[in-house]
């Protein structure tokens, strides 16, 4: 069987299984609902579905409080200028887009190495922000 050596990535949310280990998870209410659902064993790879939901319930909350209300049109209005935290990422990092001038809601990221005997990832330096951080 092969094994990873090493693995490095990048992330904007927390890995929830480190997060368990080291007590920094963001939302708490993540993990209540994965243990209550009996899914305590895929919090991390359960992350991803979680903060899609709440990137998608947020962009219909917009829509629907738009003048035009919840339509097709709004929806993609809400979502071309989305400006939100979901509860799973990353301490200071926000989703942020700005109709057709910047349609990449993803700026910033965190650079991660896989330690295959914890079962988790871990930080690798600071936070990069294609906004703000120097070449």
């Amino acid at each position: 069987m092969d094994t990873i050596r090493r693995l490095v990535s990048r992330e904007q949310g927390y890995d929830p299984q480190a997060a368990v280990i080291a007590g920094t998870l963001g939302s708490a209410a993540y993990l209540a609902e994965m243990d209550r659902q009996g899914l305590a064993d895929i919090v991390t790879t359960g992350a991803a579905g979680w903060n899609v939901g709440e990137v998608t319930v947020e962009i219909l909350r917009v829509a629907s409080e738009s003048e035009a209300g919840l339509t097709q049109a709004s929806i993609i209005e809400a979502a071309r200028n989305l400006e939100f935290a979901p509860s799973l990422l990353r301490e200071g990092m926000t989703y942020i887009m700005n109709g057709e001038d910047d349609g990449f809601y993803s700026e910033d990221v965190q650079v991660i190495k896989y330690l295959a005997a914890e079962g988790h990832f871990e930080d690798v330096g600071e936070v990069y922000s294609y906004e703000t951080s120097a070449e």
